[in-house]
């Protein structure tokens, strides 16, 4: 797995051993210095179209960039198929990562439209199931929640999560941190978005409400959202520790 993090430290200590400040390199190559800045942290990489054009900056190869090292002449074609395969996989994740990432954000979208309709149905006293089964009091939260995924781009690493503990596949330590950060994501919002769904609900029902003995079984019903949230919340736990003692053993 290419370790983003690395490789920014090299980038910086070869711009300095080049005396470049961020702000020339990124004048040569043609980005902002908050790219450049990115680059040396590890939040990002060079583009492709660029990558050559930053090597010849540094006075490095791709292979070394790709690495975060510099290694010697024997150990060149090692290297640079090693890293050939590492990029291979690493498209592969990004396509597959992709494609959820689309998914989730339908799915979520249709969650919060359903939501705000039976959330208007429910708070002007139209007789339905949302008295039996109060449909916005799932799908807010669920909606939040894909959408907070979709946003941090975290939902295939949530998803392949469960991969990890339940599939019988090696994963690399990054992916399985990388899961496990997305599953403590979800259990920090599921919680939050049921508090927010629960108070947009009391917000509706005192803004439709005209019957006040009626406002007993609304709060009821409203109530409903924190209830599904801690059913969510213990159904992911038992996942969500043992993920988190796979990235204790590595």
């Amino acid at each position: 797995m290419l370790n983003q993090e690395k490789t920014g430290k090299f980038m910086a200590e070869m711009r300095r051993q080049q005396n470049l400040t961020q702000k020339q390199l990124a004048e040569q190559v043609g980005v902002s210095d908050k790219t450049v800045s990115k680059w040396e942290t590890g939040r990002s990489m060079p583009d492709n179209a660029i990558i050559m054009d930053v090597c010849l900056l540094l006075n490095i190869s791709v292979n070394e960039l790709l690495s975060g090292e510099k290694f010697s002449e024997e150990h060149y074609v090692g290297k640079a198929e090693e890293n050939m395969l590492e990029l291979v996989k690493e498209t592969e994740y990004h396509k597959q990562k992709g494609k959820w990432t689309i998914a989730g954000t339908i799915f979520s979208f249709i969650l919060l439209v359903f939501a705000c309709i039976f959330t208007i149905l429910s708070a002007s006293g139209v007789e339905s199931l949302v008295w039996y089964i109060d449909l916005p009091s799932i799908i807010i939260p669920l909606g939040i929640t894909f959408f907070v995924l979709f946003a941090s781009e975290s939902m295939w690493d949530f998803f392949q999560g469960f991969g990890i503990v339940y599939g019988r596949k090696e994963y690399s330590d990054e992916r399985i941190i990388q899961a496990w950060l997305a599953m403590k994501t979800v259990l920090v919002t599921i919680p939050v978005s049921g508090v927010f769904s629960f108070l947009v609900s009391v917000v509706a029902i005192i803004g439709h409400l005209s019957n006040i003995e009626l406002l007993g079984p609304h709060l009821a019903v409203a109530i409903l959202s924190l209830f599904y949230c801690c059913i969510m919340e213990i159904l992911l736990i038992p996942t969500a520790v043992r993920l988190r003692k796979k990235t204790q053993r590595r």
